[in-house]
């Protein structure tokens, strides 16, 4: 959909590539049937991110559809995929940002996290399932500096949980690690550290420094909502 383009090397997730503009994207709907059940999960914690910054009722809708989604539904899930991708494209084509050469990044939330989790688990943790425990670790964290509201902090992880991601990973335990990842991630950026978070279901803002100690409590919190009754862990 985009112009980018990478590959993961030396360790690192999309260390390598380039940004270059498509000839042409197709976007064949039949080849969601050729998924395995672990990457048709995956491509919705990319919609649930873009509900969350920009289409409140787009998450309203997802929230209420958590099980048609996990049931492979078409009739409930091919609505999500359409404005999920709407929603994208018309953020890379109308931000005046295709290249990504400024520091805010809006689409990345989540994804500081997700990164390094990808790369902890050597790239066995799925992007998409990385981008869900990301989006619980941004909204906990901003659940705990008081900005997002308790309600919306609890249905977001309802949602998340509800589809089918597992929100708590034995990796995460290397708390120190996975906080590595803020530094690699403004590396990634080329510029200060630039992390989107949300005020409100729809609403966005910036934040360019990082309480670590509240980052970590964040990353614990998940794994006690796990052990109250989230899905069950892996092994990485």
């Amino acid at each position: 959909m985009a112009v980018k383009n990478g590959i993961n090397a030396f360790g690192k997730k999309n260390y390598m590539g380039v940004f270059t503009t498509p000839w042409a994207i197709i976007n064949d709907e039949s080849t969601l049937d050729t998924l395995t059940e672990d990457h048709w999960l995956a491509g919705f914690s990319e919609a649930i991110k873009v509900a969350l910054l920009k289409d409140p009722l787009l998450f309203e809708y997802i929230h209420r559809n958590c099980d048609g989604v996990r049931r492979r539904d078409l009739d409930v899930s091919i609505p999500i995929i359409r404005r999920s991708g709407r929603l994208h494209f018309d953020h890379i084509t109308q931000n005046g940002d295709p290249f990504e050469r400024e520091e805010a990044r809006p689409l990345d939330f989540g994804h500081w996290s997700a990164h390094k989790l990808e790369q902890m688990s050597g790239f066995e943790l799925s992007h998409g399932q990385a981008v869900a425990i990301g989006i619980a670790i941004d909204a906990t964290y901003a659940n705990l500096m008081g900005w997002l509201c308790d309600p919306d902090h609890r249905r977001i992880l309802e949602c998340l949980s509800g589809i089918g991601f597992t929100l708590y990973r034995r990796v995460m335990q290397q708390a120190n690690t996975l906080l590595g990842g803020l530094d690699e991630f403004q590396e990634h950026l080329g510029g200060k550290l630039t992390i989107p978070s949300i005020s409100r279901i729809g609403e966005t803002f910036d934040i360019f420094e990082i309480d670590t100690n509240k980052m970590t409590d964040a990353i614990s919190s998940l794994e006690r909502f796990h052990k109250w009754g989230g899905h069950e862990d892996k092994t990485y």
